[in-house]
């Protein structure tokens, strides 16, 4: 009797429940508004499942160029990460993160600010371009050939 009154009260939860979205779908209906469920967050998972007649989440692009910071050829043994204190150099930064090789990338606010910054980075530490990476994308199972575009490098090597 126990185990039927857990099932019963399981059934009716998952009754009620599905009720609810019915009457919140029909709500929509009658308001001619599709009803979206909006993530808690915005990622770019979330923005992949986003139904068809829904607006894309426009993706920020940077601020302004990035500087990478590295420990000067000289300071490798001693330094084993390039800091920087952006309230003594007087740049604006826009974000700082952590790459290889004990390096920072910083990403500026304006192209003048990249410029004061690579110009006050101190003596221990070497200012460079980030390198521009290229992802690589694997199309399987197509029917016909693509055509090759124009300057590019890496599509005659097959899938990986």
């Amino acid at each position: 009797m126990a185990a039927m009154g857990v099932h019963t009260e399981r059934l009716l939860a998952v009754v009620t429940h599905l009720t609810l979205r019915q009457a919140a779908a029909e709500k929509a209906a009658l308001c001619k508004q599709p009803a979206v469920v909006t993530p808690a967050r915005t990622t770019f998972a979330n923005a992949l499942r986003l139904g068809s007649k829904t607006a894309p989440v426009p993706i920020v692009p940077p601020s302004g160029p990035a500087v990478a910071i590295y420990p000067a050829e000289d300071q490798r043994e001693t330094l084993k990460t390039a800091d920087i204190n952006s309230a003594q150099l007087g740049v604006q930064i826009h974000s700082v993160r952590k790459i290889g090789n004990a390096g920072l990338l910083v990403s500026t606010t304006s192209p003048a600010a990249a410029a004061a910054l690579k110009s006050a980075v101190p003596a221990t530490l070497r200012a460079a371009e980030p390198a521009v990476r290229e992802p690589l994308v694997a199309l399987t199972s197509l029917d016909g050939a693509i055509p090759k575009p124009a300057g590019s490098r890496r599509l005659d090597r097959g899938p990986y």
